[in-house]
């Protein structure tokens, strides 16, 4: 993740060395670019190359707004994508082109938009369904742990719980 100029931030994804060379390019920084440069070499910290490398990904990321840095790179095909708050994220085409924007009842919210779980078009998870209120398995769990119920009212008639 690399903050941009506007204050919000971008993830970069540039393992691949020709992926690297055309965002290099795209920047003005062929100077980055080494022929000698393995696959192996792509999936390391690169050595003495590495502060220039994050230098030059810090500098350009700094110097634009997140939108202009995603608009360009998507057009070039370059895996920069952007960090999205939750409200972005629900909004964004990326959720809707996967159909992950759900709606779940809440009982104290009415309902609730939220991303669902990318696999759950799979059938591999289950639906999200609203957590339990305050309270709602406390007797439940006490009991689990050795309480019986008149030590569980006992509590309760405390102030305890």
């Amino acid at each position: 993740c690399y903050a941009t100029a506007d204050g919000k931030a971008v993830t970069v994804g540039l393992l691949e060395s020709t992926i690297w060379a055309k965002f290099c390019a795209a920047i003005g920084r062929p100077d980055l670019v080494s022929a000698e440069e393995s696959l192996s070499d792509r999936l390391t910290s690169h050595g003495e190359k590495g502060a220039r490398y994050l230098a030059a990904l810090t500098d350009y990321c700094g110097a634009h707004t997140r939108d202009e840095i995603v608009a360009e790179m998507r057009a070039l095909g370059i895996p920069i994508t952007p960090v999205l708050d939750p409200d972005e994220a629900i909004a964004s085409d990326i959720a809707a082109n996967r159909g992950i924007v759900s709606r779940a009842p809440d009982p104290v919210e009415g309902e609730v938009m939220h991303l669902a779980n990318a696999l759950q078009h799979s059938g591999l998870v289950r639906e999200r369904t609203s957590g339990p209120a305050l309270g709602e398995h406390t007797s439940e769990i006490l009991g689990e742990i050795g309480l019986d119920a008149a030590a569980i009212d006992e509590l309760a008639r405390a102030g305890v719980i």
